[in-house]
């Protein structure tokens, strides 16, 4: 009852309570910088720390920070405002290209966060914006790591034979 109160009471806990998924589940939704009490075996549990982001309707940073360094992927779960947070989402694409898809808009425009993400998979160029689509640089590395991705590439850069060549 009292991580229901007060994640953070949490800390006082017995080692074998901040390891039980229950307990640390019920603190972490009631506040997510719980997440440092929670015992390193769940914190190290992606599928754990994906439950307990959604079960904090994903809006701690901290909380958000440590599952999308685990999985990024579950960007899909932080709040919108989280979503558009710089360090957050280019720790995402870090640990997963396809975390880009669930950026904020002004972030799937920034240069060095989708740079991350196609150097790790060249088509997560779909998710970038236009601007950045037209950008030769970025295509090119993005066809130079995967050919298919001269399918999100914008128009007119089709027409470079040497963008093109890297893509086949």
């Amino acid at each position: 009852a009292a991580v229901r109160q007060d994640g953070c009471a949490l800390r006082y806990a017995c080692e074998a309570l901040r390891g039980d998924r229950e307990t640390a589940l019920a603190a972490l939704a009631q506040n997510g910088a719980a997440v440092e009490f929670v015992a390193l075996l769940l914190r190290e549990d992606a599928a754990f720390m994906s439950e307990a982001l959604v079960a904090n309707s994903g809006r701690h940073r901290e909380l958000a920070l440590a599952v999308v360094s685990l999985d990024g992927r579950a960007l899909c779960h932080a709040s919108p405002a989280l979503q558009a947070d710089f360090d957050l989402v280019l720790a995402a694409v870090t640990q997963s290209w396809s975390a880009l898809a669930f950026a904020a808009e002004e972030l799937r425009a920034n240069r060095e966060v989708v740079a991350s993400a196609v150097a790790q998979r060249g088509t997560a160029l779909q998710w970038a914006a236009m601007a950045l689509r037209g950008d030769r640089d970025l295509a090119l590395a993005a066809v130079s790591q995967d050919g298919l991705a001269l399918e999100f590439v914008a128009d007119e850069l089709r027409h470079d034979r040497g963008l093109v060549l890297a893509a086949v």
